[in-house]
């Protein structure tokens, strides 16, 4: 098994620290926001670079978890509006 070393970053818009991760499953990428919430519903694995949504028997209020940042950014739209089309 290989690992990953995976560094926080900037969102280019907002300037909130991410990390560049892939799913665990469909190795999609997503900008995964470092500090966790409340409520959140991404988990993470930081050694190998990947992330996976949890049920919503996971989302509590009192647990906390990563959120996609797409999810939250306000400049959101400029990075998706690119896509949609392909």
């Amino acid at each position: 098994m290989t690992t990953t070393t995976v560094q926080a970053r900037p969102c280019r818009a907002c300037g909130v620290l991410v990390y560049d991760l892939r799913h665990v499953d469909t190795q999609r990428h997503a900008p995964i926001e470092v500090e966790q919430v409340a409520n959140g519903n991404v988990l993470i694995d930081l050694e190998a670079g990947t992330y996976r949504l949890t049920g919503r028997d996971f989302r509590e209020p009192e647990r906390m978890a990563h959120v996609n940042h797409f999810a939250r950014c306000p400049e959101a739209a400029k990075f998706r509006g690119d896509r949609r089309g392909r």
